[in-house]
């Protein structure tokens, strides 16, 4: 089944199942997470005798290139806004903050975390290191083909920095994306929409 896209809502429509308590949660979390990181404990100051915060800091992600800020932003917890003008806001400090990992998943609200972060990212694309998922478990390639062309049109891009399958969280979940047709099977054609492919074992089996 492929991802309902849902950037037809709009900015001021409240978020299903979301509470002020659950948006309150939520950026309590980031500015802790900014403080624990050192943006709000000390201060740079430059040439002219202005404070600066300090950003959080990046390390490399495992043997690639990439340098990515040692916190990150789940994307889910977007979808627990009361409106999508606030979730957008705290993607925003996140970024003035330093953070660029941005995780996300096609499944996420039915697509709508990918549409707000592709909103929030309008302008600013080049400051994150962006991830989403796709959730095919065995079925074919051209499945998570199409899953991934609206995974990027949510997004407002035209590639990923990182893709990953969903939730790998049993024994033949590994035998089934590398089985002939299905999604590992992407790879072998040519392809410039995606920096790297990984799998996700982050799945509540409860």
């Amino acid at each position: 089944m492929i991802v309902q896209d849902s950037s037809a809502r709009e900015a001021s429509t409240p978020i299903q199942g979301s509470s002020r308590r659950q948006s309150i949660q939520t950026v309590s979390m980031l500015g802790a997470a900014t403080v624990v990181a050192g943006t709000k404990t000390s201060a740079l100051t430059d040439d002219t005798g202005s404070a600066e915060p300090e950003k959080v800091p990046r390390r490399r992600l495992g043997k690639s290139e990439a340098e990515i800020s040692a916190l990150g932003i789940g994307a889910h917890h977007l979808g627990d806004f009361a409106n999508v003008d606030e979730a957008i806001q705290v993607i925003h400090t996140a970024l003035d903050a330093g953070i660029n990992f941005f995780d996300n998943c096609s499944e996420y609200y039915y697509g709508l975390t990918e549409t707000i972060l592709g909103r929030a990212l309008k302008g600013r694309r080049g400051e994150a290191f962006l991830m989403t998922k796709v959730c095919t478990h065995g079925r074919s390639a051209d499945i998570a083909m199409k899953m991934l062309e609206e995974s990027l049109r949510r997004l407002k891009t035209d590639y990923l920095d990182l893709w990953q399958i969903h939730a790998i969280s049993y024994d033949n979940d590994p035998e089934l994306a590398y089985a002939k047709g299905a999604f590992w099977r992407c790879w072998i054609r040519p392809m410039r929409k995606v920096n790297s492919p990984k799998l996700s074992t982050n799945q509540n089996r409860g």
